[in-house]
């Protein structure tokens, strides 16, 4: 499963930073299809504008970002999954009242009992990312597959290789204020964010079956109180496998381990930003979802040369659980099972040994004509009677003996009903 994970774009409606973000936008596209990187999955991780006061600035950076690199990776928007950062807070509708009542929360138990829907104080708190919530519907009601999607968070599902993927798109920026205390020179989020227990617990239940789980956040979880803290990270932790974040606007990559399994944490760095240090760029992953590794690869923009590089790959184990290990390793033996079982369907074909162009057994094999009674009978009486459904071979848990002449396909039925097709 290829990932390219993006973040903090920062889009700008001023006229001095069109040319600069365009320039730099063309840069990381040009680089990412020049190197061949095809991803399957698009992972945007907050901040997707510079100030979220306007919904047309979601809707420009949209097309000035997300609909070139869909354009150029030839991918659906159903590929493309993105969570809210505090800069797409619109902060003219911020109700200081609001967020004072929220602050004096001391408990989750408390926080899931604010949350809720019907309470004003509630809605009140969503009126901040209104634009945001309004941009990301345009988006996921044009989606084909089921999904998902509360304010506090969007669930999807998605396959890859007949594993369940669930992705979960958190809004770590409920609370947050996005500004800066003038008089100490430290953020007002620092320490002070909060997310309802309610908003992780709900979304895992939708992708509760899910084979593999990946979380997409914005802050890092040392920006959130004590107390929402620990039992947030509790429940990441243990049930997810990956999470991609944003904020920081720099690349890296933490492995943490619990007792039972752990969680992969990977930050990339902004996709644009001012000159205040930040590391501009993209990070291209492959996820091995047999053998449990990740392997990273972040490339960087040097603005004042103008080109990017990278610093090599990054091959970091993904922490699971012994149980989860041991379903890995059989599932990657039954693949190769399966793989080497497809190439002896190849060659049942009568012409096996000549050149098959394209065409194997999965595009030529079709289901034989099947009877329950033998063939003195079948002659003796009406055939469609006496029809029998191949599907009934491999749907129901009853034995069947096969009979028939050789070079009937009797082998290739047997391929057929172990998954081959």
């Amino acid at each position: 499963m290829n990932i390219l994970h993006l973040t903090d774009y920062h889009f700008s409606t001023k006229q001095s930073d069109q040319y600069r973000q365009s320039k730099i936008v063309d840069a990381l596209i040009n680089d990412i299809v020049e190197r061949g990187h095809k991803p399957d999955i698009i992972f945007f991780t907050g901040d997707l504008v510079d100030n979220g006061n306007n919904i047309e600035n979601f809707h420009k950076a949209k097309f000035e970002l997300i609909d070139k690199l869909l354009s150029k990776l030839n991918l659906s928007i159903d590929n493309f999954f993105i969570c809210p950062g505090n800069h797409d807070i619109n902060r003219e509708k911020i109700s200081l009242a609001t967020f004072e009542y929220i602050d004096k929360i001391q408990n989750n138990s408390k926080l899931d009992t604010f949350a809720t829907i019907s309470s004003f104080d509630y809605k009140n708190s969503l009126e901040p990312l209104s634009n945001y919530f309004e941009f990301t519907d345009s988006i996921f009601n044009n989606s084909n597959n089921d999904f998902l999607y509360e304010k506090g968070f969007s669930c999807h599902i998605r396959k890859f290789h007949n594993l369940n993927i669930g992705i979960m798109c958190a809004n770590t920026s409920w609370r947050a204020l996005g500004k800066l205390d003038t008089s100490t020179g430290t953020k007002y989020d620092q320490g002070n964010l909060l997310m309802p227990l309610k908003f992780i617990s709900t979304g895992l239940k939708y992708i509760d079956k899910c084979d593999f789980k990946i979380l997409l956040h914005h802050h890092p979880m040392s920006d959130f109180k004590g107390f929402n803290k620990y039992e947030l990270e509790d429940i990441i932790h243990n049930n997810f496998n990956i999470s991609f974040s944003g904020h920081v606007h720099k690349d890296s990559a933490s492995a943490f381990y619990t007792n039972n399994s752990g969680i992969l944490q990977l930050e990339a760095a902004a996709t644009l930003a001012e000159a205040d240090g930040s590391t501009i760029g993209y990070t291209f992953i492959n996820v091995n979802l047999d053998d449990s590794i990740a392997q990273c690869l972040s490339r960087y923009y040097d603005i004042r040369r103008e080109f990017l590089y990278d610093n090599g790959v990054k091959n970091i184990p993904i922490p699971i659980s012994q149980a989860k290990q041991e379903q890995n390793r059989f599932r990657k033996k039954l693949r190769q099972r399966f793989d080497i079982e497809l190439e002896e369907a190849n060659d049942l074909f009568l012409h096996g040994k000549i050149e098959r162009g394209i065409k194997g057994f999965n595009d030529l094999w079709t289901a034989p004509v099947l009877s329950k009674k033998s063939s003195e009978e079948v002659r003796r009486a009406d055939f469609a009677s006496h029809s029998f459904d191949f599907n009934n071979l491999i749907n129901d848990s009853h034995d069947y003996l096969i009979l028939g002449k050789d070079k009937c396909g009797k082998t290739s039925l047997l391929r057929a009903c172990l998954g081959i097709r």
